[in-house]
C-alpha cells in the first residue's frame, strides 16, 4: 500500500479507531458491572457518573457502602487501575473499589485488606462480585443505623 493511502485511509498514526474502541469496552463494562450491582443490591438510582470524562471522579453516580468504585474492562490488568481507584476515593473520603474484568473473564472487585479484617502484603484483596456485594449489605446496613 503506497503511504500517502496509508495515512488518508486513517489507519496511520492519527487514527483513533483503537482508543475509540478501547472506550466504548470501557463504557460497556461500566454499564455491565452498574447493571449487576443495581440488580442485585436493588438500587434502582445506581448508574454511570456521565460527568467522570469532564470532571473526573468515580464511574458509580453513588458510594456502595462507602465504597468509592472504579471499573475497568480492560484486556490486560495494570496495576494503575488501582492507584486511579486510590486516587478517586481519597477526597470523596470513601474507600476505593476496583471492579475488573479481562478478555474472557469473570468481575473481580479489589479493596483494601483493612475493610476485610486482613493483612496482605500488598494492602489489597481481591473478592468475588457476589463477596464484595455482600461486604456493601453490610456496611450500607451500618449506615442506616
Amino acid at each position: 500500500m503506497h503511504k500517502d493511502l496509508f495515512f488518508r485511509s486513517g489507519a496511520g498514526f492519527g487514527d483513533t479507531s483503537m482508543s475509540r474502541r478501547s472506550k466504548t469496552k470501557g463504557d460497556g463494562g461500566e454499564r455491565e458491572f452498574l447493571s449487576l450491582c443495581r440488580n442485585k443490591l436493588k438500587l434502582p438510582d445506581l448508574g454511570r457518573n456521565l460527568e467522570q470524562r469532564r470532571n473526573g471522579g468515580p464511574d458509580a453516580n453513588m458510594l456502595l457502602g462507602g465504597f468509592v468504585l472504579e471499573i475497568k474492562r480492560q484486556r490486560r490488568w495494570s496495576n494503575a487501575f488501582w492507584l486511579q481507584a486510590v486516587r478517586q476515593a481519597e477526597p470523596r473520603r470513601g474507600e476505593p473499589a476496583l471492579a475488573y474484568r479481562g478478555d474472557w473473564g469473570v468481575w473481580i472487585v479489589m479493596v483494601p485488606d483493612h475493610v476485610v479484617g486482613a493483612e496482605t502484603g500488598s494492602g489489597r484483596v481481591i473478592l468475588t462480585v457476589d463477596d464484595w456485594l455482600t461486604l456493601v449489605r453490610q456496611r450500607m446496613a451500618l449506615e442506616r443505623v
